[in-house]
């Protein structure tokens, strides 16, 4: 057993981990205020607040990314009134569905009538233009000159249209804002009914009973194909009518039921999601309008300049080449899972009992051989070079017209759709490595290596594969350049430490290999390694248990054989990671927050926008290395206590700060 916890020690260690205690990746609290027990939002006050900032926002200083058609849409949303916005704004909320007049009356709080409200939602958009709002849209077709600007493509670029990048660019221009069961196809009229309900028009159709709800509904959809019935034959022949057919009569009977249906036009919500990048300046593909969950009221945010970077895409095209670029990434990441690439992604059986478990059990088993493995890994990797086919000609024309002057600002190259299509070369690559394309892997490696302007920070992984492969070759006979690879990846500023050891160790191997004479490089420093003597009780990789070599009666986990070793010299707290990542907040608060373009751009930010891309260092490397010459020299201590002593009685909800676990004399009890 771990010993007793001394009251006062000089040192901390951080051992185990808690979990993270309801708590997201950023340190903070969620809140059952945030989601229902569905995970739907919940205050629907909160979420038509923040669309209707978002969308007034936009109109203020993005409108020229918005043809008249979509402006027309977004000024429409804050022409409706107060109970039409919030049924609009729940419709946005889930647009993948039909939504019925019970549900929806039990759903959202309504003063006025609901068939009102509806109609004012399906009636058509006003093409009236609000005075004060300007939208510059484009004029010519996406390739047309008067319109290219500096991150779009030219008017003589080669590359032709593709699935994930159509032309001529579609332009939605919905005729209203949601859309109501008029004219819906009757399939889909009855999925939206339930069981029972079908179960009861299938009783007045004279139809056997069936199994489940899509044989129901087949039956039922076969059934009044061509039937009419006989008491509207003789009506409509008495009237001089043309009779109706079994399939009106089926849609009269289920629209009884149903009363009405309503549901946001598909155009209206890709609009919306549009709004969502541009306001958020979203780096990735929005899945839903809203963020989810909203904590905007309970939260005090950090006090920063708050400035809307003009320029970030010039025009209509850019945004629409930037979107569809964050599209095609999206579009690879759900074909080929991430992490490793050449094991397919597999769930663990359910929690069965008897013959359920046995059967699982071996569907597990027989998922995992490894003919049947390798044939997913390379089914899911050909997908994903199929996409690549397509993206990779897209993205070497951008890198052919991008220049070494930034045009959008220090930092914003995040936002240029070459930035994003290089991620998802980069993503792409691994379907390469799985179908062992080692030559066309080289050629992609080599354009990625030569352009310097986007994303430094995977520069690392690709030296590292690059030299990888050219080594294999080496194997082989054939001569490569694996050396000088290796040699101007070490020499390479952006190549970081995770990497740079591998690649070192790669490069001795090859110079003993051919018994080259070494050239002197620095080798990358290494971190002392502490050796702890124990031994495994079980095979088992799973919870496994070790015991001392000197006491084999007790066993432990390696959490606690670690924390025993540091006892005598350090005091053990366990709050995860929250407390590196608190203790860096805090050496580093004035430069987190300092101004800088494209960083805050919402009222709503715990950390500026570009935190985690490779430009954060890049456009902050003064003020950065400053301060870490400030911390080598013994300043530490005053950072914390001044961040700590601004901050900690308000609670400022600040990226990876836990005030509750990381308390001020543990923080600053360090001797620093």
């Amino acid at each position: 057993m771990p010993k007793r916890l001394p009251t006062v020690k000089t040192n901390t260690i951080f051992t185990g981990f808690l979990g993270n205690g309801g708590r997201d990746e950023l340190g903070e609290t969620k809140s059952d205020l945030d989601l229902n027990s569905k995970g739907d939002y919940q205050d629907l006050t909160i979420c038509l607040n923040l669309l209707k900032t978002m969308i007034s926002t936009v109109l203020h200083t993005d409108a020229h990314l918005f043809p008249p058609a979509e402006t027309n849409v977004l000024i429409s949303v804050l022409g409706l009134s107060v109970d039409a916005q919030h049924l609009f704004t729940y419709l946005a909320i889930h647009p993948d569905k039909w939504h019925r007049l019970p549900f929806l009356k039990s759903a959202v709080i309504l003063s006025g009538d609901l068939f009102r409200i509806i109609e004012e939602l399906c009636c058509p958009i006003s093409n009236k233009m609000k005075s004060g709002v300007k939208s510059d849209h484009p004029s010519d077709s996406f390739w047309g000159p008067s319109n290219a600007g500096s991150q779009s493509l030219p008017s003589n670029a080669t590359v032709g249209p593709s699935p994930l990048f159509p032309f001529p660019r579609p332009q939605p221009n919905p005729c209203s804002l949601c859309i109501s069961d008029a004219g819906t196809d009757l399939r889909q009229l009855l999925q939206c009914m339930d069981l029972k309900e079908l179960n009861k028009i299938r009783e007045q159709l004279k139809i056997k009973p069936k199994k489940n709800k899509a044989d129901l509904i087949d039956s039922i959809l076969n059934f009044s194909a061509t039937q009419r019935t006989v008491t509207d034959f003789f009506k409509a022949k008495a009237k001089a009518e043309k009779p109706k057919s079994q399939q009106e009569r089926l849609r009269e009977m289920v629209m009884l039921v149903l009363q009405k249906l309503v549901r946001i036009d598909a155009d209206v919500h890709n609009i919306l999601l549009r709004v969502h990048i541009a306001y958020f300046r979203s780096t990735q593909l929005p899945t839903e309008v809203l963020p989810r969950p909203l904590r905007y009221l309970q939260r005090k945010y950090p006090k920063y300049a708050l400035t809307r970077a003009d320029g970030i895409w010039e025009n209509w095209e850019i945004f629409i080449e930037y979107v569809d670029s964050l599209r095609a990434e999206a579009t690879i990441d759900g074909v080929l899972p991430s992490g490793d690439t050449e094991a397919t992604s597999q769930r663990s059986p359910e929690k069965t009992t008897g013959k359920r478990r046995r059967e699982a059990v071996d569907d597990e088993i027989e998922v995992k051989d490894k003919k049947g493995k390798k044939a997913e890994a390379v089914r899911k990797a050909e997908a994903t070079k199929e996409l690549l086919d397509e993206v990779y000609p897209r993205w070497a024309a951008h890198n052919s017209i991008k220049t070494q002057s930034d045009p959008v600002g220090p930092g914003l190259e995040r936002f240029e759709p070459g930035y994003a299509l290089t991620r998802t070369v980069h993503k792409g690559m691994k379907a390469l490595k799985i179908l062992k394309e080692r030559s066309s892997e080289l050629d992609v490696f080599n354009m990625l290596l030569d352009q310097e302007h986007w994303c430094a920070g995977l520069r690392g992984s690709w030296h590292s594969r690059n030299t990888s492969i050219l080594a294999e070759k080496m194997k082989d006979g054939a001569a490569g350049g694996a050396i000088r690879a290796a040699r101007a990846a070490i020499k390479d500023t952006t190549t970081n430490l995770i990497y740079q050891e591998s690649i070192f160790a790669t490069l001795t191997k090859l110079q003993k290999r051919l018994q080259e004479d070494s050239v002197h490089i620095p080798e990358p420093t290494k971190v002392s390694a502490v050796v702890l003597e124990a031994m495994s009780t079980t095979e088992k990789k799973k919870a496994c248990k070790w015991t001392r070599p000197d006491d084999d009666s007790h066993e432990m986990t390696i959490e606690t054989l670690v924390s025993e070793h540091y006892l005598s010299d350090f005091q053990r707290v366990m709050p995860g990671n929250c407390f590196l990542t608190t203790l860096f907040t805090l050496l580093f608060w004035d430069i987190l927050f300092m101004p800088m373009t494209g960083a805050f751009e919402t009222a709503f930010q715990t950390c500026p926008l570009d935190l985690c891309e490779d430009t954060f260092f890049s456009s902050r490397r003064d003020a950065i290395e400053l301060r870490l010459s400030e911390i080598k020299t013994g300043h530490a201590a005053d950072f914390l206590q001044i961040h700590d002593k601004e901050h900690r009685a308000s609670k400022v909800a600040a990226v990876g700060v836990r005030w509750d676990l990381c308390t001020r004399k543990d923080l600053t009890h360090w001797g620093w």
